[in-house]
């Protein structure tokens, strides 16, 4: 987990922050 953090920061693509945004919006609501 703390890999894939530490990927995502390095290499953030479109693909992989909307990702991130998409779950994070699912655990908000």
């Amino acid at each position: 987990m703390l890999t894939l953090t530490y990927q995502y920061k390095l290499v953030p693509t479109a693909a992989q922050v909307a990702a991130i945004e998409r779950m994070l919006d699912v655990c908000r609501s």
